[in-house]
């Protein structure tokens, strides 16, 4: 759509001309901007239509195929679908999960739990989980990032782990060898190794479940890679790799807590300044 701004002098009046086809939703919001000085969401309340201003909004959540405003203790239903309401909504407003948006301005705290998601806890002591894709959270939380991070430590951590199982063959009198190959195949099971991560965040099982298939898919992958590219020779040469993939496990889960720590304190410090 074509916009014109015209600077008038102080003593005329201020108006705003809109020719359009239809008033669509995004029309109407600007429509409200320009009267109220607020944008508003239009609910439905016992079958009485009623305007909802923006800043009132904690969170807009969509549930079979119903979309529903929720306020500081109440709620109202929109007739609007939520990719339309996304397009609306004023830019503090974003995308936390595939089916809901949440107003930063209500957003209390986030924090970072176990399984790499993050809470977040609102101002009328709700709670709710920010999602880690990205085509679902948009900017709130990077996927590409956390992809890149597991698989870098991964790939750190077995190097370490074949130096030291070489070391401790050498100890012993065997002999080991670090073929041309080995690095590629230590950054390969890296991003392999993140594949389980975010399987088992689809599927949302319950998580000691979740805990038990992941350790157990990892050390597949590993196991599995190792023996294809000759990271052990043997049961002796097995049984260190084994040993070792827990301990790289373990230092990776710190390593990704420690980040999802440290990317709530940045976003908590970001919500301070809205």
């Amino acid at each position: 759509m074509k916009v014109v701004y015209e600077q008038v002098h102080e003593s005329q009046e201020e108006s705003a001309h809109i020719r359009a086809v239809k008033k669509t939703p995004t029309i109407q919001s600007a429509i409200d901007l320009l009267e109220n000085g607020d944008g508003v969401i239009w609910c439905r309340h016992q079958n009485e239509a009623i305007r909802i201003p923006m800043h009132q909004i904690y969170y807009v959540e969509s549930v079979d195929k119903h979309t529903y405003v929720y306020l500081m203790n109440t709620w109202y239903e929109t007739k609007h679908r939520l990719y339309e309401l996304e397009n609306v909504l004023d830019p503090l407003f974003a995308r936390c999960s595939k089916a809901m948006i949440i107003n930063l301005r209500k957003v209390k705290q986030v924090q970072y739990e176990m399984g790499g998601r993050m809470r977040a806890e609102l101002f009328n002591g709700e709670e709710v989980i920010i999602s880690r894709n990205q085509e679902e959270a948009g900017p709130m939380m990077d996927r590409r990032k956390e992809i890149l991070l597991q698989a870098i430590s991964i790939s750190f951590g077995i190097l370490c782990l074949v130096a030291f199982q070489g070391v401790i063959e050498h100890l012993l009198g065997d002999s080991f060898q670090l073929l041309w190959y080995h690095p590629i195949s230590f950054v390969l099971c890296g991003f392999l190794c993140t594949i389980p991560y975010f399987i088992l965040d689809i599927l949302q099982l319950h998580p000691i479940l979740s805990l038990i298939l992941h350790i157990s898919s990892v050390y597949a992958i590993v196991m599995l890679l190792g023996s294809i590219c000759g990271w052990y020779a043997d049961g002796q040469g097995a049984f260190l790799l084994s040993i070792g993939y827990f301990m790289v496990y373990i230092f990776v889960w710190i390593v990704t807590i420690w980040m999802g720590k440290k990317d709530a304190k940045q976003i908590n410090e970001a919500l301070k300044e809205i």
